[in-house]
């Protein structure tokens, strides 16, 4: 049942939602979701930044590619990246928010 509710307060995105770490609950306006891996975590923000589409000349993309690895461990330095240890994933909280 606490699973559901998690998946539910996920799809909606404004809503507190909780994370379990070392079996107490987390909560605040400081979440930023849940993902398969910080790898999808860098994808998703490279892709909502459009990183790939700033680049000029066109014709240089087809040699480009993101290290998402890479981009995703400094993406998540000063976050708090909780793995879900029932379904699987992380969820990923910005520290820097007051209410957590």
């Amino acid at each position: 049942m606490e699973s559901r509710r998690e998946e539910q307060a996920t799809a909606k995105g404004g809503e507190r939602l909780l994370a379990k770490s070392n079996g107490r609950l987390i909560s605040g306006e400081g979440y930023l979701g849940r993902f398969e891996s910080i790898e999808a975590f860098a994808e998703l923000f490279a892709k909502e930044n459009r990183l790939m589409e700033k680049v000029e000349p066109i014709w240089l993309k087809a040699w480009l590619k993101l290290d998402l690895t890479a981009l995703a461990k400094d993406l998540t330095y000063g976050l708090l990246v909780v793995p879900d240890e029932k379904v699987g994933g992380v969820h990923i909280f910005d520290l820097a928010d007051p209410d957590l």
